[in-house]
């Protein structure tokens, strides 16, 4: 039987190779079987905060009567906080607004935003959906 030999604070341990490979193997399967899911988990909560951000702008507009220098301040602001992020520019902050207001009549979304399917995707692709459809029921059926 092939060893490997550890040493650690002056002790050795000899690990078998056919045995540290199948845990390294289990380990790997697992790693790579849990990603696509943490994908989704991260699409989610990323465009349910997209969504929530552009509800907040669409109400505080509405309600104060802000133009469109509310969304610019608001993306400068957010781009000065969270330096390095790029996904307050201006354009985003509007596509936030868009995003919001294109699904904002959509009961499930009020209720369980996570279970739209616009949700598991990610930001760009919920982007492309905005700009080549303007149908609400298209872009579901696309995502």
């Amino acid at each position: 039987m092939v060893m490997i030999k550890k040493i650690k604070k002056g002790l050795t341990t000899k690990i078998p190779v056919k045995e540290y490979t199948q845990a390294f193997v289990e380990v790997r399967n697992q790693i790579e079987l849990a990603q696509p899911e943490a994908l989704v988990a991260i699409n989610v909560v990323l465009n349910r905060r997209n969504w929530i951000i552009g509800k907040i702008i669409t109400e505080k507009e509405s309600e104060h009567k802000w133009g469109s220098n509310f969304l610019e301040k608001l993306a400068k602001d957010l781009q000065n906080m969270y330096r390095g992020n790029s996904g307050f520019s201006p354009a985003n902050i509007y596509r936030m607004k868009a995003f919001y207001q294109a699904y904002e009549n959509i009961r499930t979304a009020v209720r369980e935003l996570k279970d739209l399917p616009i949700f598991a995707l990610q930001w760009g692709h919920n982007v492309v959906l905005l700009q080549q459809l303007k149908n609400g029921d298209e872009r579901l059926w696309y995502a």
